[in-house]
């Protein structure tokens, strides 16, 4: 599937020394100097997509890493839904700046894994599976750092399917709810404009269900929509 780009150019065109800070702090190419993450930029490419725009498809057959410069992105599986006889979207995870997907298939040459969508415009700087080998014959360290990465991702997908094999639908709905939250003064802000949908993927969870225990809980003033956004007003019950 061809990928809607709202715009793609050399990196080159753009701050370059803001780049190499941005990219010296991303924890998969830290082991880099100065002078290597000026070549890493030179190798890869500025790509910027809107809202809602679908960047990789579940098996589709392409590599790439994409390093999220700025903006949101949602990850998650697709599938039959036997009971609904529909397709059915199922969230693994929301990424922001610093973090990078893709890595998979990049490495194994195996159909993309997932699907990741943009929640906001987005950022990325792309570099192809032939330039990341060339970086990693360079610098081994990167290879280290894209295990690690890889392993902490599998430990988080480990506790995606605990929480939604063992926990109650309200207590993985707080869990995703705080994990997404940002804490402003005494009150807690999730930045992405989330729908009950939204939410209902994220916890593997009809969007009815979602939408009672919302309602209870801005009943109760434990939150609020302001502009779009969830706003956590104090802690959460334990118990639903």
């Amino acid at each position: 599937m061809p990928l809607a780009r709202d715009d793609s150019t050399h990196i080159m065109e753009h701050d370059q020394e803001k780049l190499i800070r941005q990219l010296g702090s991303v924890p998969v190419l830290s082991a880099l100097s100065r002078d290597e993450l000026k070549l890493f930029i030179d190798k890869a490419e500025f790509v910027r997509f809107p809202r809602n725009t679908l960047i990789i498809e579940q098996g589709e057959r392409t590599t790439g890493l994409y390093i999220v410069l700025s903006g949101k992105v949602r990850v998650f599986l697709t599938g039959d839904d036997d009971v609904l006889d529909r397709p059915r979207e199922v969230s693994l995870s929301i990424e922001g700046e610093g973090s990078y997907i893709g890595e998979i298939s990049l490495l194994d040459l195996e159909p993309r894994t997932a699907s990741v969508k943009t929640l906001e415009d987005s950022c990325f700087l792309l570099i192809s599976r032939e330039a990341l080998t060339q970086v990693i014959h360079q610098n081994p360290e990167v290879a280290l750092s894209l295990i690690k990465g890889i392993t902490k991702r599998f430990r988080s997908t480990i506790d995606s399917v605990k929480r939604l094999a063992f926990s109650t639908v309200y207590k993985r709905l707080v869990a995703v709810m705080m994990e997404m939250a940002e804490p402003q003064g005494e009150k807690y802000v999730i930045r992405e404009r989330l729908t009950h949908q939204d939410l209902a993927d994220l916890v593997g969870s009809s969007r009815v269900m979602i939408s009672r225990i919302l309602k209870d809980l801005t009943i109760g003033e434990y939150i609020c929509v302001e502009k779009g956004r969830f706003v956590i007003n104090r802690k959460l019950p334990d118990h639903y």
